[in-house]
């Protein structure tokens, strides 16, 4: 799995290049404060990136994405256990996401959803922030864990 977590990362260089190394940092924590249940944190920190990226010429997966972890984040910390409104990819952003399979295939969705926008941004802030990359790389293992889940899905073995 960490072959397709590498070149999925490699996928997402060029598509993603335009985001500086402020904007990338900003990604780069609110998956960070995500990972470690800082949800009030990382609530703030999508809505600062949403707010950067609003400037910048990236595909809109990516702002997709911040949007279904703020989302997540802001359920989480009011103790609500599901998101069940969470936004889904689809049409051209679903050649951005890690896990593009038939949806009829997937029986949770949503947890399809959080994933997929767990590794974009994971994979954004590693390729766009070089001060933060000693934690992600830290993290690698969680986000391996997530596609690991989906392995059979992928097939993948």
């Amino acid at each position: 799995m960490k072959s397709y977590l590498v070149d999925y990362i490699n996928r997402m260089k060029q598509p993603f290049s335009t985001i500086d190394e402020e904007c990338a940092h900003q990604i780069a924590f609110a998956f960070l404060t995500f990972k470690m249940g800082l949800y009030d944190d990382t609530v703030r920190r999508c809505e600062k990136t949403l707010q950067m990226l609003k400037s910048k010429k990236v595909p809109l997966a990516l702002q997709k994405s911040l949007m279904v972890i703020q989302e997540r984040a802001h359920d989480l910390s009011q103790s609500r256990v599901q998101s069940p409104n969470l936004p889904e990819f689809s049409g051209n952003e679903n050649s951005y996401i890690a896990i593009n399979v038939p949806l009829d295939l997937v029986e949770d969705r949503i947890h399809l959803t959080i994933s997929n926008s767990l590794i974009m941004i994971y994979a954004v802030a590693i390729n766009n922030s070089p001060n933060d990359t000693t934690a992600l790389e830290e993290q690698e293992r969680y986000v391996i864990h997530i596609l690991e889940s989906y392995k059979k899905l992928l097939n993948i073995e």
